[in-house]
């Protein structure tokens, strides 16, 4: 019990002493999650309970609190709502598209974490480890299948014949992937990922708006959405629920001017 106890407490600090927000609130528990306060990690006690043992839980527990602090501070999280509600309203397949900046976010913010913290490497390779040897699925479609390939070769498994896809096209896309070790911001790791999308899926796309465009659409989301910080604002109506509306309001506004811009 007191083992937990510290691991838990070691968890939370993780997350803390990375993502360089101490206002922020580790969770475990989706049915307590905050929208804006929160970070959610995996809980090491139900991990147990999906067969990892100790060491693998520990593992996975702190690489995900140490991954998910590091986007807290690397990743522009609206840059990335711009963009994607811009691809998907331009014709891009959402699941595709989702998948690709996922894993590209992924590889730079964990590339950049590990610069300042070699240690997380060793969490990262046995946590992933874990995931694809015990609670991996090669069930799904033959998107799913093929991200679910990439996801192997990024996990570095050699297990990766477990699963039935097109090897030889996540391969190539996993080589394109790479490229994002070298991003140095979350725009940077956008102009990659739109590369690779067009690359194997171009075909039948409308006109849509360039990266420098969304940036600057970004940016403008930044400076209207603030009212959905509840550290910086206080409440309004209903509280908590209040301000992510607004913040829903202001996304909505900025990704119709996207996707009139874009169809001009």
């Amino acid at each position: 019990m007191n083992d937990d106890w510290n691991l838990s407490r070691r968890i939370k600090n993780m997350v803390w002493t990375i993502s360089e927000d101490y206002q922020s609130k580790p969770n475990t528990s989706n049915a307590n999650y905050k929208y804006y306060t929160d970070i959610q990690i995996f809980d090491p006690l139900m991990l147990y309970e999906l067969g990892l043992d100790r060491e693998e839980a520990a593992a996975l527990s702190i690489y995900s609190a140490s991954h998910q602090g590091a986007h807290q501070k690397l990743t522009n999280v609206k840059l990335l709502s711009t963009f994607l509600t811009s691809r998907i309203k331009s014709g891009f397949d959402e699941e595709i598209i989702f998948s690709l900046v996922h894993i590209g976010e992924d590889i730079r913010v964990d590339s950049l974490m590990e610069k300042e913290r070699p240690g997380c490497k060793d969490f990262r390779l046995k946590g992933t480890q874990a995931i694809m040897n015990k609670l991996f699925s090669p069930n799904g479609n033959e998107i799913q299948k093929l991200f679910k390939g990439i996801r192997l070769l990024v996990s570095g498994t050699s297990n990766i014949h477990v699963i039935d896809c097109d090897w030889e096209m996540a391969r190539e896309i996993y080589k394109d992937l790479l490229k994002c070790l070298s991003a140095r911001d979350t725009l940077e790791m956008l102009h990659i990922v739109d590369k690779i999308y067009l690359k194997y899926w171009s075909k039948g796309l409308s006109k849509y708006m360039f990266l420098d465009e969304i940036d600057k659409f970004g940016n403008k989301l930044e400076a209207t959405s603030m009212d959905g910080d509840c550290e910086n604002k206080p409440s309004k109506g209903n509280g908590e629920n209040s301000d992510k509306q607004d913040s829903s309001d202001a996304t909505a506004e900025i990704s119709t001017q996207i996707y009139d811009e874009g169809n001009k």
